[in-house]
């Protein structure tokens, strides 16, 4: 359960930011990507904001959906949630349920494009729900973006922003994506 003071944290902020950017959601990975560090660093004329929080898991921010993703109207939804959910040895039917509840939620209260970002591949099991979230992706509509390598560099919060950077911008093809890293 995500904190009641971290929701109206974000609740006050939500008031005063514009409407029809780009979120990024997530657990323990993004919730520690400086994300407005590194969208100045890279040029990135879009609003982006993180309403990531440590310990999440995909119920959480299903139960908090409103204040996390929804009252922003975002324009682009960048998720990164599993990581919990492995820890604690979820099955990975069970997991893929919870999360195709929450992509069916996202695309029944907002038009965004929505974009599952690979969970870091550290056990058989952060794999195995890799390989169902992106036939879920497939399913539903949504872009899968597997970083896992570049969880795996020196600077895995460079890497990943880099990669997830070049879905910021447009929409770009596989053939696109691939001349460009």
């Amino acid at each position: 359960m995500i904190d009641i003071n971290e929701l109206n944290k974000f609740r006050n902020i939500n008031s005063v930011a514009t409407k029809g950017g780009i979120v990024f959601v997530g657990s323990d990975f993004f919730a520690s990507l400086p994300l407005t560090e590194l969208a100045q660093t890279f040029k990135l004329d879009e609003k982006v904001y993180n309403r990531s929080v440590r310990g999440a898991s995909v119920a959480d921010v299903c139960d908090a959906l409103e204040d996390l993703v929804l009252d922003l109207c975002p324009c682009k939804v960048f998720i990164n949630l599993g990581d919990i959910e492995a820890c604690e040895g979820m099955e990975t039917s069970e997991f893929i349920a919870s999360y195709e509840w929450l992509l069916c939620c996202l695309h029944n209260k907002c038009n965004a494009n929505i974009y599952v970002v690979s969970i870091a591949a550290k056990s058989e099991l952060h794999d195995k729900y890799n390989i169902a979230l992106k036939k879920l992706c497939a399913e539903n509509g949504c872009g899968f973006i597997d970083l896992s390598s570049a969880f795996n560099c020196a600077k895995p919060e460079i890497s990943v922003f880099n990669a997830i950077k070049l879905y910021v911008h447009r929409e770009l093809d596989f053939t696109e994506i691939m001349t460009m890293l």
